[in-house]
């Protein structure tokens, strides 16, 4: 796993290069993470070694500087190949952190709901939010996935699985227990609260046009850790996840290229297509993965975006009633975005 802790560093940390020092210093930290997790990374030896050997078996993506202070400075290329291959390695690493990363990304979604009405980003973080709104708008990102992408057991209740990814960021101190002083700022914005009964596969998205409003005062508060070690792993965590959100959103972007029924392969070929095209306007090379694509077309069919109707030769895909509307995929881009962190 040498290699895959190698690449997500890279991509998701030191995008604009990094001194080899601090790289191996990441490298321990991140190994460490991983171990924690119960996880066997399969290598031993000096840090050191095991880091220029990385680096060897990536060298088509980086380039490597020597500086005069005696250090190198290490950087990764950015073009279509070196940010596929170093997002195909680095993808291993998000079912280590999938449950932290759910929680951080929804955490993040909360916190970007409160920035329009702050004066300043400063401010965010002297924002306290309620127990009840994480869990339940990581519960509502938990839905958009789908148990298979998020590795749940097959007899787990989702409630379930999202309490805990909470508890995790808990344990791990990315979140803090706090009490509230009067010049804290309260998140308790609650859309829907979610119960166990919830019957999310009758009414395909019904979670994405509303809900009723609980406000749910007895819940505990936290404040996200703004200690420097505990930022970097929170932005960290939720840059594993950001590809494939995007990749979704894009995703959602392309219904709207959709021309009635179409087989699933051409289906496939036309969105990953799309998703190069989009990638090369920006670089986002991560989010052309043929892997994903299939993800994203899996995940709304099983969300009834897309309905699959038998064909002579293969199953056909069509937009749903529901989603044929343009209003409605808006919905759903901007249901999506939100958990991106940018």
């Amino acid at each position: 796993m040498a290699v895959e802790v190698m690449a997500a560093l890279l991509l998701h940390k030191h995008q604009e290069g990094v001194l080899l020092s601090r790289l191996m210093q990441d490298f321990a930290w991140l190994t460490e993470e991983i171990l924690l997790h119960y996880y066997d990374v399969g290598f031993s030896g000096q840090v050191r070694d095991v880091v220029m050997h990385a680096l060897m078996l990536l060298r088509r993506c980086i380039t490597l500087q020597r500086l005069s202070v005696g250090d190198v400075l290490v950087t990764p290329k950015k073009t279509e190949a070196s940010v596929t291959e170093l997002s195909q390695h680095s993808a291993a690493l998000l079912p280590v952190f999938i449950q932290e990363a759910l929680a951080a990304c929804a955490i993040n979604a909360l916190l970007m709901e409160l920035l329009p009405y702050l004066g300043s980003p400063e401010q965010l973080r002297d924002v306290v939010l309620v127990q009840e709104e994480l869990h339940s708008k990581t519960f509502l990102l938990a839905q958009l996935l789908q148990r298979d992408f998020l590795l749940c057991q097959p007899c787990e209740p989702m409630y379930s699985y999202c309490q805990a990814a909470v508890d995790k960021l808990i344990l791990c101190g990315l979140l803090v227990a706090e009490e509230v002083p009067s010049d804290l700022l309260v998140c308790d914005m609650a859309r829907k609260r979610f119960k166990a009964t919830d019957d999310f596969g009758d009414i395909p998205m019904q979670w994405l046009f509303g809900g009723p409003t609980v406000l749910d005062f007895s819940s505990f508060l936290h404040q996200v850790n703004q200690q420097e070690s505990s930022c970097t792993f929170f932005v960290f965590i939720c840059c594993l996840l950001s590809p494939f959100l995007k990749t979704l959103e894009r995703a959602a972007a392309f219904l709207q290229e959709t021309k009635g029924p179409q087989p699933e392969s051409l289906y496939l070929e036309n969105l990953h297509q799309f998703l190069v095209r989009k990638a090369r306007e920006d670089c986002s090379f991560e989010c052309a993965n043929r892997t994903l694509t299939a993800i994203s077309i899996q995940i709304f069919k099983e969300l009834g975006v897309l309905i699959e109707v038998a064909g002579q030769k293969e199953a056909t895909l069509q937009l749903s009633e529901t989603f044929a509307a343009k209003e409605n995929q808006e919905k759903l881009k901007k249901f999506i975005r939100q958990f991106i962190y940018n």
